[in-house]
């Protein structure tokens, strides 16, 4: 092998330099197209996104209406949509949060380490273990258990980023 110099380094470091340059220019250039195609679809993509949300909202609309028909089963399978009434998860309030880690640790000193943070605040998700009497005991209401209106597509290819946008355009719905 030959020795190595100052010069040899730098021929391998101008070398090197060049490659890096012609990677970040072709990078650079996929960044580029990609931007292009992205903002070429995108008023279609915005478009059917719409179309997609008025049409949830008028199913749902119509699930609301006809609750009656989903007694038993609660829920149908039409055209890959599973569709009609399930059981809410509930949500767990309270309206002082000092007042329900002062009631776990009095009425149930056992639970604090699972159900109070360190810094003295409730777990909420660790409640959801308990049953309706130990809440209320402890100064919390159970909330949006009845039957919750779901529409849920059966086929599991669907890709998030739709999904995150249709849930986006259904949450917060265009003027």
């Amino acid at each position: 092998m030959p020795e190595i110099t100052l010069l040899t380094l730098d021929t391998t470091a101008k070398r090197l330099r060049s490659s890096r340059d012609d990677l970040a220019g072709l990078v650079n250039q996929l960044h580029i197209q990609v931007e292009a195609i992205k903002n070429a679809a995108l008023p279609g993509i915005k478009k059917a996104v719409q179309r997609a949300a008025e049409h949830h909202q008028t199913l749902t609309g119509q699930i609301d209406a006809a609750r009656h028909i989903f007694t038993k089963p609660k829920t149908v399978v039409l055209h890959g949509i599973k569709l009609g009434l399930e059981k809410g998860k509930g949500n767990i309030a309270f309206e002082d949060e000092d007042k329900v880690v002062a009631l776990i640790e009095k009425k149930h000193a056992d639970l604090t380490d699972t159900l109070i943070r360190t810094e003295k605040s409730v777990l909420k998700s660790a409640l959801k273990n308990l049953d309706v009497a130990t809440l209320k005991s402890i100064g919390c209401t159970v909330e949006e258990t009845g039957d919750q209106i779901i529409i849920r597509f059966t086929d599991r290819e669907v890709d998030k980023a739709v999904n995150a946008l249709l849930k986006d355009a259904v949450e917060t719905p265009e003027s």
